[in-house]
């Protein structure tokens, strides 16, 4: 019997391995420290994807009509970049005279589209630029360091910090994937709910590790901060409220019912529980139907096993629940505690 296939690839994720009396250098303790960071940005970029996550917001200052003399404001805030590096400011950045800033960097040309009576040409600078954030750490902490030779410690210094920091840049155009248009309806789809998945993601450079802040609009009629190829990362505890309140809003969770013992048609009288905004309920048996009837969507939550569907039908003219597949315990609405008992 032949042994199963098996293919061994590297993926570039080193990490050093330590042994008893092992002599280390600076490069093994530096190589722990860049495969966690390495680890940490393959699951930024494939699970939670890139783009601003809080903050990051532009305004001019002042808001008026005006071309010269407005300045930019960056507010604080975290991102992603596609390589899954943190951008993180923690204070607002200004970029004093925006316009006069874009023209020294992307270039400017004149609109002779608007003569004056004089006969004189009127030159305005419109344009577009971009405000991109990209990392940028800082090295400090300088210490002594042994020199070659029979030197001076105090006379090699080497910096003993790397600390995390960040640059607001403009950019005069845009580099992929920041200038990819947004997916559409069915493509989301099916990269969510599509059988195999979304692709890995494409190789970007180091020259577009940044995310896109916005854009800096300048007319004749003064300039603007648009939130233009901006692309925002959805928080996960707003993503799951989102959805929770969606799916959730006209679902009732039976936890406990009351029979009725005197009817031998219809065996509950009482069902109680709570809403998917966790208010409490009790609700007596007409009003549980006419309320499923009207749309509303009932469900058994028993401890500790998957709920079930709660349905109307009807025996002898006489209309009564039964859970969506109706089995024996545990997940029937009879298999439930009473309201009597708690």
């Amino acid at each position: 019997m032949s042994a199963a296939p098996s293919l061994r690839r590297a993926n570039g994720l080193d990490r050093p391995l330590y042994f008893d009396r092992q002599l280390l250098i600076a490069e093994d303790l530096s190589l722990e420290q860049g495969f966690a960071d390495r680890r940490l940005a393959l699951l930024a970029r494939h699970v939670l994807g890139w783009g601003v996550a809080a903050g990051f917001q532009l305004s001019t200052r002042p808001p008026s009509p005006v071309v010269d003399g407005v300045d930019l404001a960056i507010s604080p805030g975290f991102a992603l970049t596609p390589l899954g590096d943190e951008v993180y400011l923690s204070q607002e950045v200004v970029i004093d005279d925006i316009a006069a800033a874009i023209a020294a960097t992307c270039g400017s040309q004149a609109d002779c589209s608007i003569v004056e009576d004089a006969g004189a040409v009127r030159a305005i600078q419109p344009g577009r630029a971009w405000i991109i954030a990209r990392p940028a750490p800082l090295d400090g902490g300088p210490r002594p360091a042994m020199p070659e030779g029979c030197g001076h410690p105090g006379n090699t210094m080497r910096p003993s910090r790397s600390c995390g920091g960040a640059t607001v840049e403009i950019a005069c155009s845009l580099l992929p994937p920041h200038s990819s248009p947004p997916q559409n309806i069915a493509q989301l789809f099916a990269a969510v709910c599509g059988p195999w998945g979304p692709p890995l993601s494409a190789a970007v450079g180091e020259a577009a590790n940044y995310v896109v802040l916005g854009a800096v609009e300048i007319v004749p009629e003064g300039v603007f901060a648009t939130p233009l190829n901006r692309r925002l990362i959805p928080r996960l505890d707003m993503l799951g409220r989102l959805v929770c309140t969606l799916h959730h809003a006209d679902i009732r969770y039976v936890t406990h019912i009351q029979r009725d013992r005197e009817d031998a048609d219809r065996s509950i009288d009482k069902l109680a529980g709570f809403d998917g905004r966790g208010i409490f309920f009790v609700e007596t048996l007409d009003q549980a139907i006419a309320a499923i009837e009207g749309g509303r969507v009932y469900q058994t939550l028993p401890l500790g096993f998957e709920g079930r569907k709660v349905l109307v039908r009807r025996r002898k003219s006489r209309k009564y629940l039964l859970t969506e597949g109706d089995n024996l315990p545990p997940n029937n609405l009879l298999s439930l505690p009473e309201i009597r008992d708690t």
